[in-house]
């Protein structure tokens, strides 16, 4: 899992399956959450706590991009829309 979440975290979307993202994402927030609680409930080291809450939070702030980092990869591969050419014109100031 966490190789996936590494290649998430870098941007290298082609190289990701699409369909791994979401599960990926909520299998991470769940074992954190299940990590985070037992390390409290046992006084485990207060640093080793601090190090899994600091790759929870990493994942929780990826979260909301696991819908964008799907449609990089497999989400818009066939879409219609993404066959018509797109035009942009720039306006440079002086």
């Amino acid at each position: 899992m966490e190789h996936k979440f590494q290649k998430m975290l870098e941007g290298y979307y082609n190289n990701l399956d699409g369909n791994e993202i979401d599960p990926t994402i909520k299998e991470l927030i769940k074992n954190f959450n299940f990590a985070l609680s037992w390390f409290k409930s046992e006084g485990v080291d207060d640093k080793i706590f601090q190090i899994c809450f600091i790759y929870k939070t990493s994942v929780d702030e990826f979260k909301p991009k696991g819908e964008l980092a799907f449609a990089l990869t497999r989400g818009l591969k066939g879409k219609k829309w993404l066959r018509k050419q797109v035009s942009i014109t720039l306006h440079m100031k002086a």
